[in-house]
């Protein structure tokens, strides 16, 4: 078996990815060997030697396709606690590590405690008496919270996928997503769900899409779940690089003004509530086995707050914390961390549209051209009033994120709306310009 011939899951557990792939290629040598040496027979091996063989020739999908499966196996198989073999050794650690990676599950060091959930972000827990600093807070708060409002709208209504979801359901601790395809259409196995290159790219993994496999856009089917919450985490599910990728104009016009910098950190989590499984003829995929992709912001006084839009795939709901209290409880290892320049905010973004005669054709990125528009046409008619009664329009983002409460808790769902309604607007046009 591959499992048994694998170096032992602590090591899986410790060492990078770049010295994870060596080993987990000379195991599928191992197992095709022995194989070959009439060695191998029982009820796992055509799983096995699918995995290994869709990887062949290429070490990144050769890993992918192995932890895949084998996760899969584990997840299905009864493993017999006692049992202290290699085989059910990596099994118990790829359930474990599919299902969460949770430090107080953690088969490697009884002693070792998951530290407390960190809470979301409240004004009044995180301000006290502090103006200065809380003012800072808010202002961040409230460009998170309008960032994710229009994020997840411009998500469900630019769904895309060669496969089509048939259910999502919650099960052995995950959001397990169904879905049909044509398997003779389809390859076996086109990229890896384990080691995404730094971040879980929706360009290359195998359930998100890419804009050579559908040119139209539809709206997530969220009835497919009672759970609005469990459906969200299937939307999302490998879309942590889209704030700063498709929706980089939306940041830039919206996050951007609230920070002193930022950094991109990407990261193998942790201690996950609720990951995505999403399962197919073709392949299993687990959101746990993605490396994750969160922004770091440091406000003027230093203070700095994860910001993580797309942590549902993982079962976070929180989208604004305390850098600290989400490094200790969220991140296994960090891979990258580097900072974000200052990239084309929505201003910038519509006046270079604005000399384009095409720009509503199709280019190399629909979706970001998408959030382009919108974000431009943010940035040049706002125009939100700060009252219903009085006071000059709210010209700008930052103007908006400084409002007083009463005005603000007016102003934020009228520029939402707004934002999401031209949404809606651009990608039909976008779609019949198609």
């Amino acid at each position: 078996m591959a499992a048994r011939s694998m170096s032992p899951a602590e090591e899986h557990h410790l060492k990078l990815w770049s010295e994870i792939e060596p080993m987990v290629s000379a195991a599928g040598l191992a197992f095709l060997r022995a194989e070959t040496n009439g060695e191998m027979a029982n009820s796992d091996y055509n799983i096995i030697k699918k995995a290994i063989e869709n990887g062949i020739g290429d070490i990144e999908k050769e890993t992918a396709s192995v932890y895949d499966h084998l996760a899969s196996l584990a997840l299905s198989a009864g493993i017999d606690p006692s049992d202290e073999s290699p085989k059910a050794k990596q099994l118990r650690y790829l359930r474990w590590a599919a299902t969460g990676r949770k430090d107080g599950t953690s088969p490697f060091a009884s002693s070792e405690q998951a530290p407390k959930s960190p809470a979301p972000v409240t004004l009044r827990a995180t301000c006290g008496n502090h103006k200065l600093f809380c003012t800072d807070t808010r202002r961040l708060y409230r460009a998170v919270s309008m960032f994710n409002e229009i994020f997840q709208h411009f998500l469900a209504n630019t769904y895309q996928s060669r496969y089509r979801l048939t259910s999502i359901a919650v099960d052995q601790g995950m959001v397990v997503a169904t879905t049909e395809s044509d398997s003779s259409s389809i390859p076996e196995y086109t990229v890896g769900s384990v080691k995404q290159d730094y971040g879980c790219t929706e360009t290359t993994v195998r359930f998100g899409s890419t804009q050579a496999e559908a040119a139209k856009w539809s709206t997530f089917p969220f009835e497919l779940s009672n759970n609005r919450d469990v459906a969200l985490a299937v939307l999302i599910f490998s879309r942590c690089n889209t704030p700063l990728g498709d929706a980089r104009s939306l940041f830039e016009l919206v996050i951007r003004p609230a920070c002193k910098s930022t950094n991109r950190v990407v990261f193998d989590a942790k201690n996950m509530d609720l990951p995505v499984r999403i399962v197919d003829y073709n392949f299993n995929e687990f959101s746990a086995f993605h490396s994750h992709e969160v922004i770091r912001a440091t406000l003027e006084y230093s203070t700095q707050y994860a910001i993580d839009p797309t942590g549902r795939q993982m079962g976070w709901k929180e989208t604004m914390i305390p850098w600290d209290s989400y490094k200790n409880q969220r991140i296994h290892r960090i891979h990258l961390d580097e900072p974000v320049p200052p990239g084309k905010s929505g201003q910038v973004a519509m006046e270079q549209l604005l000399m384009e005669a095409d720009a509503f054709n199709p280019r190399d990125n629909r979706a970001a051209l998408l959030m382009d528009t919108v974000a431009g046409h943010m940035a040049n008619g706002l125009g939100v009033p700060p009252s219903m009664k009085q006071g000059s329009p709210v010209r700008t983002i930052v103007g908006l994120l400084r409002l007083p409460d009463r005005e603000f808790g007016l102003a934020k769902p009228a520029a939402e709306d707004a934002a999401k309604f031209d949404l809606e607007l651009v990608a039909e046009r976008m779609q019949d310009d198609q």
